[in-house]
């Protein structure tokens, strides 16, 4: 019996992860869970030390971190040296302290992503380990806006960024994949789990969100993992991993032609959420940015600044 600590229990990666261990009571079981309302069930943490407490705690064999923001960072870092495996869905443990992170995990053994492109990835590497990756392309679904005009952007409202066309997510995350900043972040977390320079990285948009990723390798081969938007297999599949059981859902195949004509270049003037974050990262300020762009969101979400002023200030942080 895997005994796991859940981070994020109640949000919408963590509801739908424990939709997946529901699955599996003989192989996993919830120990403890950090949540915003305690459960009279398990231990439950609500505070940063009670989390930290939960994360490095001998009950603990695995931890499940999808908590939202810089909020998941330190957790990642305990986790990791208190020998714990590390399934990971906060993107800002790797985005904000990759270097120390990886340190500390070796990707498949005590690390296994949970986002459904890094995800994927791993999953194309796993099932054909002897090919020599050479590069990789990230999928966007470009977000609600897709197709929209500087100008369109000026009227939106947080209900319709949060109005996303493919994926069911937090509001943080759905509103990062409306500025593409999500997908920025997803460059660099890539950077750091495969060891692969920015310009191995690029990213594409598919409306669909049916191409979660592609692997480019070496012997000139193009992998992809195809299958419908929903990250309970992306959950399933790591949990299975961690176990050392098979993938349940098997998804990769060659990139198809028809694949390659639905694939779209992003319009980075508009959004210009991946470079900013790439800019963030060559002036070593992730974190900052990061903190700054949390609150930022929060106050489009509750309507004191628009969406053009969300970008804006983005923008602003990078240049002050």
């Amino acid at each position: 019996m895997i005994k796991i600590a859940l981070l994020g229990a109640t949000g919408s990666l963590g509801t739908q992860s424990l939709e997946v261990l529901a699955k599996y009571p003989e192989t996993f079981r919830v120990v403890g869970q950090a949540a915003r309302k305690r459960h009279s069930a398990v231990i439950t943490a609500t505070t940063p030390a009670e989390i930290i407490a939960l994360t490095t705690s001998p009950e603990v064999d695995l931890v499940v971190n999808v908590l939202s923001g810089m909020a998941g960072v330190e957790a990642s870092l305990a986790a990791l040296r208190a020998g714990k495996t590390l399934l990971l869905g906060n993107k800002e443990s790797v985005v904000a302290a990759g270097p120390e992170l990886m340190s500390l995990a070796k990707l498949g053994q005590n690390l296994f992503p949970l986002d459904s492109e890094h995800q994927s990835i791993h999953e194309i590497l796993l099932t054909h380990p002897q090919k020599p990756l050479k590069s990789i392309t990230l999928t966007a679904s470009g977000g609600p806006f897709f197709g929209l005009t500087a100008s369109d952007l000026a009227t939106v409202t947080p209900a319709d960024a949060l109005a996303h066309p493919t994926w069911n997510m937090g509001p943080k995350v759905t509103i990062e994949s409306a500025t593409l900043i999500n997908k920025g972040l997803e460059v660099i977390e890539a950077h750091y789990l495969f060891n692969l320079p920015l310009e191995g990285i690029d990213v594409l948009v598919d409306r669909t969100s049916n191409i979660h990723a592609i692997a480019h390798f070496g012997d000139g081969t193009n992998l992809a993992y195809c299958a419908a938007p929903d990250m309970r297999q992306h959950l399933e599949n790591a949990l299975r991993r961690a176990a050392h059981l098979p993938p349940t859902h098997s998804h990769v195949r060659p990139l198809s032609p028809a694949d390659s004509a639905r694939l779209q270049q992003p319009d980075h003037q508009t959004f210009p959420g991946i470079q900013l974050v790439k800019t963030a990262h060559a002036q070593n300020r992730l974190p900052q940015f990061l903190q700054h762009e949390e609150l930022a969101i929060q106050s489009f979400l509750d309507a004191q600044i628009s969406f053009t002023e969300l970008l804006q200030s983005l923008s602003d942080q990078l240049h002050s």
